[in-house]
């Protein structure tokens, strides 16, 4: 409870109001709730990571930049690297807990749901719809 209390506190003190969200607002609310949130967690240092798995990740994030450049002639490579890191973010696992738990999906509806949103990305990075 003091902890759920203590993130009521840290939500309401921000100024958002989580009860009247709507779509045109929602990405600016969103990140203003990140950035306040934010502000009260303590820094703490990257931990290294194993070699092996440290090798992984670059191989997804190379692969997942190489997939939107095919599809992004003409982007720069910012551009291109900040779709394909979008992506890599919506291939974490807690987004999958995420919605098997709190929104107690099954694991079938949660696959049709991701799969929906993976596509919606591919085809805004393959209609031009840079970051």
């Amino acid at each position: 409870v003091g902890s759920e209390m203590c993130i009521r506190d840290r939500v309401e003190e921000s100024g958002i109001d989580l009860g009247s969200l709507n779509l045109d607002e929602f990405s600016e609310v969103a990140i203003g709730l990140f950035r306040h949130l934010q502000s009260f967690q303590a820094r703490t240092a990257t931990v290294p990571q194993d070699s092996a798995f440290a090798s992984l990740d670059k191989l997804r994030r190379d692969g997942l930049v190489a997939a939107v450049t095919q599809e992004t002639e003409g982007w720069s490579k910012e551009e291109q690297e900040t779709a394909a890191a979008m992506l890599d973010i919506l291939w974490q696992p807690p987004l999958f807990e995420r919605l098997t738990g709190p929104w107690g999906f099954d694991e079938e509806r949660t696959a049709r749901s991701l799969r929906w949103l993976y596509q919606l990305m591919a085809e805004a990075i393959r209609d031009g719809r840079k970051p």
